[in-house]
């Protein structure tokens, strides 16, 4: 609160019957004016080893940015689609979303089997060690991963499953409920994502590497404004059809988007070298990535 004294002011309306002193009310508000700038220089004000650090400031350090990471969500995407009663929402992942996120997964269980065979049977157990992996990722700032949501019903997911501080490289995911496609939806969410991680994260690559034969996802690369890099070979090992059989290795496209804003710290065959996924994935390690 702020307390002015005035006469002027205090007497300007007394008198409904008589002419208004507007004289009184220019002290009041410049008085006012003064007040609340003093409080905001106060509230900028810089201690001794302090950076004032203004929101979303190109340079600010990376330690700065990750603090920042929670509470810019959820973010709403700009769907530009006729269905204008939809509003599409990105936010990270919780352990208490476990068993919507399961059920979604249930409802596209033949879309996994085509493109993310290991998610198809997943069940509830094995979604809530998932999802406690993923939030140790957002503590660590080793990975981002985010629920795409529709009027609050998880329709999918865009991440970055990965994050190389030290090559300056992150490796995106994602996928989207069969009946939310084709609207525009997994577009935004990945171009949301692109744009956090170069121009707020600051990194140098974003990786997206697609198998061959989704054609959906490698032209959803090409229109998020990733490049396709054929001198980059990989590979995705997935299991076998059946529990006896040996694992598959599946050929992976692989998509490129460089910072426009400063040159590379490393090239990009020292940043995303060949066979990442492959190493990754192996028959060995036993890890799937979504």
């Amino acid at each position: 609160r702020v307390s002015i004294k005035s006469r002027g002011t205090a007497t300007c309306f007394a008198r409904h019957n008589q002419r208004p002193n507007f004289k009184g009310i220019f002290p009041f508000f410049r008085e006012l004016s003064r007040t609340i700038t003093a409080r905001q220089q106060a509230s900028t004000k810089q201690e001794p080893g302090f950076r004032f650090i203004k929101p979303f400031e190109r340079e600010r350090t990376r330690e700065a940015e990750i603090q920042d990471w929670k509470t810019i969500f959820p973010v709403a995407l700009p769907i530009t689609s006729r269905d204008t009663k939809t509003l599409v929402t990105l936010r990270p992942i919780e352990m208490r979303d476990a068993l919507e996120f399961q059920e979604t997964v249930a409802e596209n269980r033949e879309m996994f089997r085509d493109t993310i065979p290991w998610l198809a049977d997943t069940e509830t157990w094995l979604v809530r060690s998932y999802i406690s992996i993923w939030e140790a990722d957002l503590h660590d700032k080793s990975g981002l991963h985010l629920l795409i949501e529709a009027n609050g019903k998880i329709q999918g997911v865009v991440n970055m499953h990965t994050i190389d501080w030290e090559r300056s490289i992150a490796h995106l995911g994602y996928w989207l409920s069969t009946d939310m496609q084709g609207r525009g939806i997994a577009s935004e969410a990945v171009r949301w994502i692109t744009n956090f991680g170069i121009n707020t994260l600051g990194l140098d690559y974003l990786d997206i590497s697609s198998r061959n034969d989704n054609e959906r996802s490698k032209l959803l690369a090409e229109r998020c404004g990733f490049t396709y890099m054929e001198s980059i070979e990989d590979s995705e090992w997935v299991a076998g059809p059946n529990e006896n059989e040996d694992p598959i290795e599946v050929p992976l496209a692989v998509y490129i988007r460089t910072t426009p804003f400063r040159k590379p710290r490393l090239s990009l065959d020292e940043a995303r070298p060949n066979n990442f996924y492959s190493r990754l994935t192996g028959p060995s390690r036993g890890i799937h990535i979504i």
